[in-house]
């Protein structure tokens, strides 16, 4: 991407001295912040910060995003002006237990917008599971409220569980060698390893055991949609939303209802909820990733499938989607991205629709918008990006980037 017209450009991924503006990075779990932070810092791309906070939080936040569930990302690449939809969500039918799909998904999205080589990015991450991390507040809060459901004897249970038999507090250290094992293999071997017959054979000898349905053949299968996106246009940009399966939902329309009305309707929302966490991130060149995973539930189905570090999620379909929003503002004529918004849980595009209009129509701060969601849109985390004249290193001095006051994750404005 040509940011000027005479002299060399650095470009993303290129490893020389940066300075100024890299980019804004938020996120549900600080430690992932803190990783996407220092990819944006090593001039790597927005995709590449948000590869690299989706693997962190499944060592750092496996209650929601353990590779055993999957997500859904929307993204904007600058340099091709394009948007992009990404769904890899945990899907089954028939009451059998959804493959893991996050890696995959993972994957796709480093390799339509990554910059930086995809060992480079995994290596922390392995680091984090091998040499174990400290238990955040928000993890923390996960642990205790799914406590009573995981038996103390099981695999998991014994995980989130320190020496003495209490459980896991804040600040303890919580390691992971069946996980450090996974991520060890899939940056050394790539995305290949997870479709292997190896692993592949072993979660389904790990789900009979557990008494779940889940076969080898389902976990190579397992395929992330790359689609064009939905769109709803806001003056001279577009608002990308995921499509695949949320085509199928009211997303769209409740977006539309949400900015036409200046906010969420207080009593609008009667879909289902589930447990997620979302991560935004804007890189200098312009491009901007929102994404939200989830397990279908905390732990998804609390079964940890032995040695492999993957915890069987359940599914997330139907009304499970009305509580999961991404969405990117970008441009097809001018290399922008100005808003990106990550939202989970209750209202979620009610909460989405009030950021943005607040921010764009009633010129409210990010902090006073996400301040005042109405009704059901206060149950959401939300992570937010504006940037008014667009994420580059030119635009950069208005940029802000903020996330909800009940929310212990953390957010970064990287220089």
């Amino acid at each position: 991407m040509t940011l000027s017209a005479c002299g060399s450009v650095q470009q993303p991924g290129e490893s020389e001295a940066m300075e100024g503006f890299a980019g804004l990075v938020a996120a549900d779990e600080p430690q992932a912040a803190v990783v996407g932070r220092n990819v944006l810092a090593e001039n790597g791309s927005a995709a590449d910060a948000a590869v690299a906070m989706g693997f962190t939080m499944g060592v750092t936040m496996p209650s929601r995003a353990n590779p055993g569930g999957g997500g859904v990302c929307v993204s904007y690449l600058a340099s091709q002006r394009e948007g992009v939809s990404i769904t890899f969500l945990p899907q089954s039918s028939g009451g059998s237990t959804p493959p893991p799909a996050m890696d995959r998904g993972l994957a796709l999205l480093h390799a339509l917008h990554g910059a930086n080589n995809w060992e480079e990015l995994l290596v922390p991450v392995e680091n984090l599971a091998r040499r174990g991390v400290p238990v955040s507040r928000a993890f923390a809060r996960d642990i205790n409220e799914a406590a009573e459901e995981i038996p103390a004897e099981s695999r998991l249970g014994q995980l989130l569980r320190r020496e003495d038999g209490a459980l896991l507090r804040e600040g303890d250290r919580l390691v992971q060698p069946g996980l450090a094992g996974l991520l060890g293999n899939l940056r050394r071997q790539g995305v290949g390893y997870s479709a292997g017959s190896t692993l592949a054979t072993l979660i389904e000898d790990a789900a009979n055991r557990a008494e779940l349905d889940l076969t080898a053949e389902a976990v190579r299968s397992v395929r992330p949609q790359r689609q064009a996106p939905q769109e709803i246009g806001i003056d001279n940009d577009k608002l990308f939303l995921p499509a695949g399966p949320f085509t199928e939902r009211p997303l769209r329309q409740r977006l539309v209802r949400a900015l036409a009305d200046g906010g969420a309707d207080a009593t609008a929302y009667r879909g289902r909820s589930v447990p997620s966490a979302g991560l935004v991130v804007a890189d200098r060149f312009g491009s901007a990733v929102a994404c939200e995973f989830s397990m279908g539930g905390l732990f998804g189905e609390q079964v940890l499938l032995e040695d492999s570090g993957i915890i069987a999620s359940k599914s997330v379909q139907g009304p499970a989607l009305d509580s999961l929003t991404t969405a990117v503002l970008g441009n097809e004529n001018i290399p922008r991205s100005r808003i990106a918004v990550a939202a989970g849980g209750g209202d979620s595009a009610g909460a989405a629709g009030h950021v943005i209009s607040a921010v764009l129509d009633r010129g409210e701060g990010l902090d006073a918008a996400l301040s005042g969601l109405p009704g059901e849109a206060r149950r959401s985390l939300v992570n937010a990006i504006y940037c008014p004249t667009g994420a580059t290193g030119s635009g950069s001095g208005s940029c802000s980037v903020a996330r909800d006051a009940h929310s212990d994750g953390l957010s970064f404005l990287v220089r």
